[in-house]
């Protein structure tokens, strides 16, 4: 007698596993968005070391231009560099700055002719002198014949405020005590910043 054997087989699923649209649509706009997340981070860290960069060019410039002060004396500054009378007084007010700041009877020299409105002796030196305007704006570039800027659109300001005077306000020549700021300014990213370093010089 011959035996019959019964096979049962299961039925295949009519629907193949796998991803529909909507879900692959969902993927890549997951996807975009941590590309994006990524490339902003490395534009801003970019952006971030460049600012650095330039923080730190503009700190060395100050300080080169402050060691060259160092040495001399207060009369040496306003008289024998800039030349300024003993007599005279600083401008009544001058305003400048980013953000912009009021300077009273102070003079300035910078190596930016236009920095401040109607202020004409910015450039003014005394012959002779050591032309620290001229040796300070050839610090702002890498190849001062190429025009290439170590800053962009950089300036390198001095303020000299005589303080400390038997008379109001106080004349250079009668002050006991000479404050001088040193301002590094630049343009990045469609702004203007600037380094303040400050110092004094006394009888």
């Amino acid at each position: 007698m011959t035996g019959t054997r019964t096979l049962t087989t299961t039925p295949r699923s009519s629907r193949e596993s796998g991803y529909n649209l909507i879900e692959l649509l969902i993927a890549i706009a997951l996807l975009g968005v941590v590309i994006l997340s990524i490339l902003s981070l490395f534009i801003w860290g970019r952006k971030n070391v460049y600012s650095g960069k330039q923080m730190t060019t503009a700190i060395a410039i100050g300080t080169r231009a402050l060691e060259d002060l160092a040495p001399l004396t207060k009369e040496d500054v306003y008289n024998g560099v800039f030349d300024i009378a003993n007599g005279d007084l600083g401008a009544t007010s001058l305003k400048f700055g980013w953000p912009e700041q009021t300077y009273p009877n102070a003079a300035v020299r910078s190596t930016n002719a236009a920095l401040v409105t109607g202020y004409s002796d910015l450039k003014k030196q005394k012959a002779g002198g050591p032309m620290f305007i001229d040796k300070w704006n050839a610090q702002l570039y890498e190849d001062a014949a190429l025009k290439r800027p170590k800053l962009l659109d950089g300036a390198v300001t001095l303020v000299m405020m005589p303080r400390a005077d038997t008379v109001d306000p106080p004349r250079f020549g009668n002050s006991s005590v000479l404050q001088l700021r040193v301002i590094v300014s630049w343009s990045e990213n469609r702004r203007r910043r600037e380094v303040i370093l400050d110092s004094t010089k006394a009888n």
